[in-house]
């Protein structure tokens, strides 16, 4: 039996690591309408489930889902500045 726990919630380090962006781009990124990320403090989380229905929702083009400008995951990233 595997004693490891699942993932429930991604950290910035973690949104880092796998869209292989920088600390104020992932930072940017989290603070974006549209991307599902919930503040707890001072922190930012993103519950895995939400962070993977919006990167196959953003990639297949379907942008009702974004709330703000970006059309795609990858034109989010690319944009995002920290604020």
């Amino acid at each position: 039996m595997d004693t490891k726990k699942k993932t429930v919630v991604y950290d910035v380090e973690d949104i880092m690591e796998l869209l292989d962006i920088g600390h104020s781009r992932a930072y940017a990124l989290m603070k974006a309408k549209g991307f599902p990320s919930i503040k707890i403090g001072r922190q930012f989380k993103v519950p895995r489930a939400a962070f993977e229905r919006w990167l196959e929702v953003s990639a297949s083009g379907q942008e009702e889902y974004l709330s703000d400008k970006y059309t795609s995951a990858y034109d989010a990233i690319l944009n995002a500045r920290a604020s």
